[in-house]
């Protein structure tokens, strides 16, 4: 079973691939999953397999999957909302019910303007600290962007579907099995 989390960014600021490092490396993460990250991971760029630079923004239309220390099947993609046809007023009063109408509609001019989000994911097959390892990444994204975390099903976590700040979804529980 895939998992996705949307994280939405309030800031339309492009952080480089170093700083976004940096912040997960910093993340209190177990032993099993800081044995899985490692001490350099390495971010590498879909289709073209290449390996993302210290300086590379991590930016819209580009896709991602993380080589870390074990098999993982984490990725991390950069998607503009035109592209992907949403809407964004309309996106949170399904998926972020959580929120008031005002800050849905506050939230959704920002994510409109900003015109991009984040989808992480971790497809089947994934290792053993993997459910803990997605959180940090969305947590760290979500920190770094200013953003919220959508999780559009609510089997997924400990919290129901809707949009969370980072400091929020840092004590979820993932409820997603590992092989």
């Amino acid at each position: 079973m895939s998992v996705d989390v949307e994280v939405i960014p309030t800031v339309a600021e492009l952080y480089s691939w170093a700083e976004l490092r940096r912040r997960l490396l910093e993340y209190p993460l177990s032993d099993d999953c800081r044995r899985l990250v490692g001490r350099q991971p390495a971010l590498i760029e879909i289709p073209a397999n290449r390996i993302v630079s210290d300086e590379d923004r991590i930016a819209p239309t580009h896709r991602y999957y993380f080589d870390l220390n074990e098999t993982n099947t984490l990725g991390l993609i950069v998607e503009r909302n035109a592209e992907t046809g949403t809407e964004e007023q309309e996106f949170l009063d399904n998926f972020a019910r959580n929120l008031s109408q005002e800050r849905r509609a506050e939230l959704a001019e920002r994510w409109k303007a900003i015109g991009f989000s984040f989808v992480i994911g971790s497809n089947a097959g994934r290792s053993r600290s993997e459910p803990e390892l997605l959180v940090a990444l969305c947590v760290t994204v979500g920190e770094l962007y200013r953003g919220q975390i959508l999780i559009q099903n609510s089997k997924l976590f400990s919290l129901p579907v809707g949009c969370y700040a980072p400091s929020e979804f840092r004590s979820v529980k993932p409820k997603f099995f590992l092989r």
